[in-house]
């Protein structure tokens, strides 16, 4: 089977660029929310962007391996 390796990244960068909105609206939710639960919003958001990128380190280690693991 031939890989249009254009097309997989076309598919990559609309995923990520999906990814990159909701988060860009959840930003914007965060802005609204009352001053009380401000705090709470942006441990959320910190919590979430740990998480992204324990997952990919992980996914860098377990599946690429090698010298995408150091990068």
């Amino acid at each position: 089977m031939k890989y249009n390796n254009h097309a997989d990244l076309n598919d990559l960068y609309h995923v990520l660029r999906i990814t990159t909105e909701s988060f860009i609206d959840a930003i914007i939710m965060l802005s609204e929310l009352p001053p009380q639960k401000i705090d709470e919003g942006i441990a959320s958001c910190d919590r979430w962007l740990e998480m992204v990128r324990k997952d990919f380190d992980q996914f860098k280690t377990d599946v690429l391996g090698g010298n995408y693991a150091k990068k």
